[in-house]
């Protein structure tokens, strides 16, 4: 027995300000994330996103103190998580 829903938030970039925008498609808000990550992480923990789009699970997970492992498959995508976060990507020779 928890709340009905834990997603209050819309689920559109289009539905919170231009600051998150990054031109992802299908971005979502990082509000939706944030009571996800809060309520199955404990600080200092990491994400791990392996279809992360735009990014947004990164930004919400390192905003409210967390670690954040992320890829996509797409080099465009990925361009756009690098710009948002500030971070460049590694390759790992497997």
């Amino acid at each position: 027995p928890g709340p009905p829903t834990v997603i209050e938030e819309p689920l559109i970039i289009g539905f919170v300000g231009k600051n998150e925008q990054t031109g992802h498609p299908s971005q979502k808000p990082e509000a939706v994330f944030k009571k996800l990550i809060l309520m199955s992480t404990l600080p200092n923990e990491t994400v791990f996103d392996p279809m992360a789009g735009s990014g947004t699970t990164a930004a919400a997970a390192l905003k409210n103190g967390r670690k954040a492992i992320v890829c996509d498959k797409s080099n465009e995508y990925i361009k756009i998580i690098e710009n948002r976060l500030g971070k460049k990507r590694i390759t790992l020779d497997l």
